[in-house]
């Protein structure tokens, strides 16, 4: 078993490092920038460092240093078989294509591919200046690593879809903590 002693960190306070012991046996903790249920580690306003899924854990890089640190600590303390594979988010690779329209109305299938895997699908609609999102669906095995959220990026940045105001929807119990993140 893995003791406090071998979690602490000078960067972190007392209470996160503790979080990070309390993730790594699988408890709920909440510090003061990090917080677990047991299965993800979080940090507060940035989002999840890590999580449990069928035996393995899956990092995300949220691009800061804190997260870097966190991440490098939990490599170094968790046993190497514990450790997933890690997915480079800038393999997966974003495309669309228009699957109908009509009037002023456009819908657009949009595709999240890593190599030749279909990971993620979103079908958006283009009406009246407007964006409306009517469905994100990302592989179970591949929730929460970025992909709905490069999805978006997508939208916001391609210029076919640059003259359309957002408009929020998202109402499933899903779609509502992704919203979360927009």
């Amino acid at each position: 078993m893995i003791k406090f002693k071998d979690v602490l960190n000078e960067s972190l306070s007392t209470k996160d490092n503790k979080v990070i012991l309390a993730f790594i046996n699988e408890l709920p903790m909440i510090g003061k920038n990090l917080e677990t249920d047991g299965k993800i580690l979080n940090i507060a306003h940035s989002g999840d460092v890590a999580k449990f899924k069928g035996g393995k854990v899956y990092f995300y890089n949220l691009g800061g240093k804190s997260d870097e640190l966190i991440v490098k600590k939990l490599k170094k303390l968790l046993p190497k078989n514990s450790i997933a594979k890690e997915i480079d988010i800038n393999a997966i690779k974003i495309s669309h294509e228009m699957t109908d329209g009509y009037a002023d109305q456009f819908n657009y299938t949009i595709f999240a591919k890593l190599n030749k895997t279909l990971v993620g699908t979103a079908e958006i609609v283009l009406y009246n200046k407007e964006l409306t999102i009517s469905m994100i669906e990302i592989l179970e095995d591949y929730r929460r690593l970025g992909i709905g959220s490069k999805i978006i990026k997508y939208l916001k940045t391609n210029n076919e879809f640059s003259g359309y105001k957002y408009k929020p929807s998202l109402k499933t119990d899903l779609g509502a903590k992704f919203k979360a993140k927009l």
